[in-house]
């Protein structure tokens, strides 16, 4: 009889003592907070807070996009962790903050982004041998808040001068392929270049970039 009544309650010991696996708390909200360039205690006077109006934000849902975890699902900090970083390798923000907090209703993940200053003109020149050669652009990294780069320019050497026109969409064909192009409006014909692509590791848009796109350019008119 002892032999049967510890056989019974041999298994319900072993269970009583494996440790309690706790399940991941479920999203039951989330909630995207987009800042503009300076924050408020920034623009304590006239320059930041012009670049302020002139800076049109991020749209929602350029960030949404990005976002590898939804409300009602597990919470996953990977994912959360992942969504940083490609939020970050979209290079249009200065700032890229994801929080969760219990509340009454449950789980709540905050995505906070602030957007860097996406306006930047370049200029280069250079001298040899008597012979000049210069380029002037401008880049929108951010064109109305769509994480769209747009590039304007004029380059000029001893042997040609072009207009230069590019752009860079990082979703542009499903959402997931990025694509982007440049088109040369030279003296001597014209050049277009243009290169898509999927980053294979995190299925998300590869960083292609304008420069990238400049470099592929020359490198068809040097080579091509």
């Amino acid at each position: 009889c002892l032999a049967l009544l510890a056989a019974v309650l041999a298994p319900a010991a072993l269970s009583a003592q494996r440790p309690v696996v706790a399940l991941p708390p479920l999203v039951r909200a989330i909630e995207i907070n987009r800042f503009n360039v300076f924050a408020d205690s920034e623009a304590t006077f006239f320059l930041p807070r012009l670049a302020n109006r002139f800076h049109i934000r991020t749209r929602p849902e350029v960030v949404e996009r990005e976002l590898l975890f939804r409300a009602g699902e597990p919470y996953d900090s990977a994912s959360v962790a992942e969504t940083s970083r490609n939020l970050r390798r979209l290079g249009i923000f200065r700032l890229v903050r994801i929080d969760s907090s219990q509340t009454d209703t449950g789980l709540v993940v905050r995505v906070t982004t602030q957007d860097g200053w996406s306006t930047k003109p370049a200029f280069s020149f250079r001298s040899t041998g008597g012979q000049v050669a210069w380029r002037v652009t401008l880049v929108e990294e951010n064109l109305l808040g769509s994480a769209s780069s747009l590039l304007l320019g004029y380059a000029k050497d001893p042997d040609r001068s072009a207009f230069l026109v590019g752009f860079r969409q990082p979703r542009l064909i499903s959402n997931s392929i990025g694509i982007g192009f440049q088109y040369d409006d030279r003296s001597d014909g014209s050049l277009l270049a243009a290169r898509a692509g999927k980053d294979v590791y995190s299925e998300k848009p590869c960083g292609l970039t304008i420069a990238e796109i400049q470099s592929l350019a020359d490198g068809i008119h040097r080579y091509g």
